[in-house]
């Protein structure tokens, strides 16, 4: 799994379709902005595979700074707990007609 760079500020990680469906994650912005949004998380036990993939595309986790949901299906935030142990710091946005699936 690796981080691809599309066009500037825009990088795609493919999810790995196994015995589920995985999402593909984005990361939109540039990495000397300091100020990156995460779009979806993927699939539960993917997570470790996704950090992975941000950190040798030279991305810090620390310049993650927020992780917009685009809905509550399990291959789009299963990950959500494994990411969030990496990156502590960062804000989760999603719609609030979804957010108490996340509670």
């Amino acid at each position: 799994m690796k981080a691809e760079k599309v066009v500037t500020g825009v990088y795609f990680i493919a999810g790995e379709d196994e015995f589920m469906p995985d999402s593909h994650v984005y990361i939109i912005g540039e990495p000397e902005s300091h100020d990156l949004s995460m779009i979806d998380v993927g699939l539960f036990g993917k997570g470790y595979k996704k950090i992975q993939a941000i950190k040798d595309a030279g991305i810090e986790l620390k310049d993650i700074k927020r992780i917009i949901m685009t809905h509550t299906h399990l291959d789009h935030i299963g990950a959500l707990k494994e990411i969030k142990e990496k990156i502590p710091h960062v804000e989760l946005w999603v719609h609030r007609t979804e957010a108490e699936q996340l509670e």
